[in-house]
């Protein structure tokens, strides 16, 4: 996740350099507003990425706290038999 805000932050000077450019009349409105919105969407695509990081996480905590509930249910059972 580090990776992807690292890349997200990298996008944020890159869209004030242009607003910079827009400003001192260096770039139309209409280029602006193109190279605006690839720079959106990318932060976008990023944003979704992190997102489904983190579900991907949270479902691998969730299987391993099933796994260490079921082996200590064995255990327990493996207990029982043994009286």
């Amino acid at each position: 996740m580090d990776r992807l805000d690292l890349q997200s932050q990298h996008l944020v000077r890159p869209l004030q350099r242009l607003i910079d450019a827009y400003q001192q009349e260096i770039m139309t409105l209409q280029d602006l507003s193109t190279r605006r919105e690839q720079i959106t969407q990318r932060l976008k695509g990023f944003a979704q990425e992190r997102k489904n990081v983190e579900q991907q996480r949270d479902t691998t905590i969730k299987w391993e706290h099933i796994a260490d509930n079921i082996g200590q249910f064995r255990a327990l059972l493996g207990r029982h038999v043994d009286q």
